[in-house]
């Protein structure tokens, strides 16, 4: 088995990586709120109970929300590989702190770096398989992925 027939199952394991984290992790976003969810004070501005829950699952979407451009930018101006190995790191440095998260801050950091983690492996795993396609085959290799 030559190297390039290996290049797409791995951009598939890649975003399914991406996908699995996130999901794991939602799967105990409850028990994230029960152990952390409190009133909290920061710069002396104190939120109260709901609004530090949402914000568990907001700070996820607002950090993909302000990566999605820089990551595209950053794929098409360097190199896409470069760019989803990067990520890739975010990625398990992100997991790694969930473990080791004891305030609500800290919940909301490692939510926004997983954001941009699983954003960034997606937008580059898909934007590779679309490189490294040929024209004919570019759809087909894009909807296994």
């Amino acid at each position: 088995m030559d190297r390039s027939s290996l290049r797409f199952p791995a951009l598939y394991l890649t975003r399914f990586a991406g996908g699995f984290g996130f999901i794991t992790l939602v799967t105990l976003l409850g028990k994230y709120v029960d152990a952390l969810a409190a009133a909290t004070t920061v710069l002396g501005v104190t939120f109260s109970e709901g609004f530090v829950i949402g914000m568990f699952t907001t700070g996820f979407t607002l950090a993909q929300t302000a990566a999605v451009v820089p990551l595209a930018w950053a794929g098409d101006r360097y190199d896409k590989r470069l760019v989803l190995l990067s990520v890739m790191g975010l990625g398990v440095v992100a997991y790694a702190v969930f473990p080791l998260v004891s305030t609500p801050v800290g919940f909301v950091s490692a939510r926004a770096f997983q954001g941009v983690a699983v954003t960034g492996m997606g937008l580059m795993s898909l934007a590779l398989v679309g490189e490294l396609s040929a024209p004919g085959t570019r759809a087909n290799h894009i909807g296994k992925s």
